[in-house]
């Protein structure tokens, strides 16, 4: 025991001898483990995990082009107009954020999907849902700011044959971004 102490003695002498070397080589460790935490995470969240959704390799996702040839989003009016008039695909839903021009961090979001059973929650966070078919209800929470995969939550519970049922859903929000950002 006492020469592996007397060997890191040695080691931490020889270390501060050359303080340039030891900071070089502690930097350098430093960046590479951070590059491969990051590379590993990247590879982990596109190529590892699957999507967060049912039969992901159907999904789709489409853009509109602009005279000039360049890819933008596409319109409320035209998503709407494709969702009605498309029999190719089973569904379609899209998210539309809408920004102040005077105030930088005001932002809201319009989801766009595919049902007549939607509803927007109010200022406690409450939303009611008129004329529920009886039976299995998939219900599916969007926020942008929702700690989720795709921001989207789903929950499943059976809706009664007559009557009210009140159900409680918890979500988990970040905090949103600062005014001029966007994530």
């Amino acid at each position: 025991m006492p020469t592996v102490w007397n060997e890191v003695r040695l080691a931490a002498r020889s270390l501060r001898k050359t303080a340039g070397f030891t900071s070089l080589a502690a930097l350098v460790l430093a960046v590479g483990i951070g590059a491969t935490s990051i590379t590993f995470s990247l590879i982990d969240a596109t190529v590892l995990r699957p999507l967060p959704y049912r039969d992901p390799a159907q999904l789709v996702m489409l853009w509109e082009h602009s005279p000039s040839g360049a890819r933008s989003r596409v319109s409320p009016l035209n998503f709407l107009d494709w969702s009605e008039q498309s029999h190719v695909f089973d569904s379609m839903a899209g998210v539309v954020p809408i920004g102040c021009n005077i105030h930088d961090g005001m932002i809201a979001y319009i989801d766009v999907v595919d049902t007549g059973l939607a509803a927007r929650t109010d200022g406690l966070g409450r939303a009611v849902f008129a004329d529920v078919p009886p039976g299995m209800v998939v219900g599916r929470v969007w926020h942008p700011y929702l700690r989720a995969p795709g921001n989207r939550l789903e929950y499943r519970w059976s809706a009664p044959r007559s009557g009210r049922q009140d159900q409680a859903v918890t979500i988990d929000l970040r905090a949103p971004p600062r005014p001029g950002r966007t994530y």
